[in-house]
């Protein structure tokens, strides 16, 4: 995950796409177990997939969510604990979490990353279960 910039950049090249058009999603243990940020750009913020996506793509202008798997105990190996499993009390945050990704990223295509982001960095977000994608 740590170079991910790589098959990302090759992505991005083979489509021809524009940032713009790439939402990339990755975990974060700067934010509590379950929460979810979208942003429309910005920096690494220490998160190394971010920077090899940063550094690959030579720009910080494209959107992601993060999902928080915090707080990261500060005696433990960063690496150790993204692959340990989840606790009984986050993985049913993490579970919930889940659930909202495919309402947010089909948000973020039909309506744009504003909208998008004003709902899922809303804490009374709840995802529309009924909603299809044609």
């Amino acid at each position: 995950m740590n170079l991910s910039g790589e098959a990302v950049r090759e992505l991005v090249q083979s489509r021809g796409a524009v940032l713009e058009d790439l939402l990339v999603v990755c975990d974060d243990l700067a934010l509590p177990s379950g929460a979810i940020r979208l942003r429309a750009e910005g920096s690494s913020g220490g998160h190394h997939g971010l920077e090899s996506i940063i550094t690959r793509l030579n720009s910080e202008k494209f959107p992601r969510l993060r999902i928080g798997i915090g707080p990261f105990p500060p005696k433990k190996d960063a690496s150790e604990f993204v692959l340990d499993p989840f606790q009984k009390g986050e993985l049913k945050k993490i579970e919930a979490v889940v659930e909202k990704i495919p309402e947010i990223c089909r948000m973020w295509l039909d309506q744009g990353i504003q909208k998008a982001m004003s709902a899922a960095n809303s804490k009374e977000f709840i995802p529309d279960k009924g909603t299809k994608r044609p």
